[in-house]
């Protein structure tokens, strides 16, 4: 990553405001990870894969396999919210883009260290909290447009929005999240400094909070135990907050008397706790690391 900017050329820039100075090293991660499209596709790959796998896999369970109870109604569709499964799942694969894609901040910030770029930039006058707010800002938009893609594929796929004029609120609780897991992982890597030991934490632990919360499941339908641990995973916020954007709210939500905009309000604020706290650590990381 170090080849794809001159450091000598952000020292000649008038700008040293913080603004100016992440702006400008936002557009040097930019133009490598667009110089490099294998990247923004393969990291894809895998969430597409479950989409269509899980997809597939589970499309008879919100339909109860073709089961009806006495009335002739449908008990399992009114805890999904819907009879599509696919479109029950799709936030939880926006979600995953979201805790996945962030791993690479912390890693293009390990690689800039090693490869001394990190210490060319000690010697300018560039702001220090821009370094990582630039990388940061860029792999948010990476993934902002990896969620348009997923998006898209679910269209095809033949879901439809419930709610589609609340879209913009998913792009909203959609950036606070990748916000939250892009401060986690730069703490994380900030901490281990090592490029192995930072993804052998994230392979710990990313699948174990994608499965503990309403990804796959609502929490209505969740073991007993589960459903605890699922109400604390801010995981289940974030995908909660998408899905009732895509399917509306299912029958535990209404039970609990919540409205479409009411569980989005709830997941943004329950967010910005965690990215305060994360953010705050890996800043405090990270001035440390440059001293």
């Amino acid at each position: 990553m170090a080849q794809a900017f001159d450091v000598h050329t952000t020292s000649k820039q008038p700008i040293f405001t913080l603004f100016g100075d992440t702006g400008t090293l936002y557009r040097r991660v930019l133009l490598h990870m667009f110089g490099e499209p294998g990247q923004l596709i393969f990291s894809l790959a895998q969430p597409l894969v479950w989409f269509f796998f899980f997809g597939q896999l589970f499309s008879r369970l919100t339909t109860g396999f073709g089961l009806v109870s006495a009335d002739g109604g449908n008990a399992l569709a009114t805890q999904f919210g819907t009879e599509s499964y696919t479109a029950f799942f799709l936030p939880a694969i926006i979600v995953q883009v979201l805790l996945f894609g962030p791993v690479n901040s912390a890693l293009g910030l390990i690689t800039d260290e090693q490869s001394g770029y990190l210490n060319k930039l000690r010697v300018t006058p560039i702001n220090r909290f821009s370094i990582m707010l630039g990388n940061l800002l860029a792999d948010l938009t990476r993934m902002m447009i990896q969620v348009v893609i997923v998006l898209v594929v679910g269209l095809v796929s033949g879901v439809r929005i419930a709610h589609p004029e609340l879209l913009p609120l998913l792009f909203v609780v959609a950036a606070l999240f990748g916000l939250f897991m892009g401060g986690l992982w730069l703490f994380i890597g900030l901490s281990t400094r090592s490029a192995q030991a930072t993804y052998l934490i994230f392979s710990l632990i990313s699948l174990p909070l994608l499965f503990t919360s309403s990804a796959q499941l609502p929490i209505g339908l969740l073991p007993g135990w589960l459903q605890f641990v699922a109400r604390y995973n801010p995981v289940t916020y974030a995908v909660n907050a998408i899905r009732v954007i895509v399917v509306g709210v299912n029958a535990w939500q209404k039970a609990g008397g919540q409205a479409e905009v009411q569980v989005i309000l709830t997941s943004i604020v329950v967010l910005l706790i965690p990215i305060a706290l994360t953010l705050t650590l890996g800043v405090l990381r990270f001035r440390k690391q440059l001293q």
